[in-house]
């Protein structure tokens, strides 16, 4: 038992010192260095090459998530994005997203074409399911939570109240990377989930994002949505080519976050 806190003059438990600076650039090192070094001298710079680092780092989400399907992009935003378009979710609808968020929970929402409803929060951070159920309207296709500061919302609540009212889930976890709700990663609930991997995240390549989930239908129009020419690299499906902006993002994110 310690006789003395070290706030009182006692031998401190923990003798490194907090890392400076914000959460995964914080720890970056000769490992990121040395694995970005190593992609620039492949030369494998191509998003779709048999051995990208973008598709290995797909590979290894799917396998932490225990989902079906991952899509890297360039931002927790296109992130969210690609996921609407992937369910489906445009002119004419509505989405019900929490007052208490970064605005690039409203911002993707509105890009697609969509009307924010804006429903209160609670004591969770995240949005109140009671609220939620007051703001469901003809139009309403779907619930956006956010999990924000790294606390998961009320999932279970709030999948009761789109089940009874036959709307889709799309999880923003951009502030909640890795983190769980009763044994499960959040993101992996709903639909469809969205990571960020910026600046200001626990495991960061400066900007990025990721969509993930068990539906090929939604992955497949979320990879459509993310890259206009994928319909180059993907022939056989052409019912789901459509319109998209480029959310792709480079293939030195992988070995970065990799390392972290």
């Amino acid at each position: 038992m310690i006789e003395k806190l070290a706030i009182d003059g006692g031998d401190p438990v923990v003798t490194d010192g907090i890392p400076k600076g914000m959460h995964g650039p914080s720890v970056i090192d000769e490992q990121e260095t040395n694995a970005v070094t190593k992609v620039l001298e492949s030369q494998n710079l191509f998003r779709f090459s048999d051995n990208s680092e973008v598709l290995k780092f797909e590979q290894e989400t799917v396998e932490l998530l225990g989902v079906k399907h991952s899509l890297m992009v360039n931002s927790g935003t296109s992130a969210i994005i690609c996921a609407l378009t992937g369910g489906g979710i445009g002119p004419g609808d509505e989405v019900i997203v929490p007052g208490y968020t970064f605005i690039a929970t409203a911002a993707a929402v509105v890009a697609v074409g969509v009307v924010p409803v804006i429903a209160k929060i609670d004591d969770s951070l995240g949005l109140d399911p009671t609220d939620v159920e007051r703001k469901i309207t003809l139009h309403t296709k779907a619930i956006l939570p956010v999990h924000m500061q790294g606390v998961p919302g009320r999932v279970d609540q709030i999948v009761d109240v789109a089940n009874q009212h036959n709307l889709q889930i799309f999880e923003d976890c951009c502030q909640c990377v890795g983190g769980r709700y009763r044994g499960r990663f959040v993101g992996t609930i709903g639909n469809a989930g969205a990571w960020s991997l910026n600046f200001y995240k626990v495991i960061s390549t400066g900007e990025g994002g990721l969509v993930f989930t068990d539906d090929y239908e939604i992955y497949e129009r979320s990879a459509f949505a993310s890259d206009p020419a994928m319909p180059m690299w993907v022939k056989d499906r052409a019912e789901y080519i459509q319109v998209g902006d480029t959310w792709m993002t480079a293939p030195f994110s992988r070995p970065v976050l990799s390392s972290q």
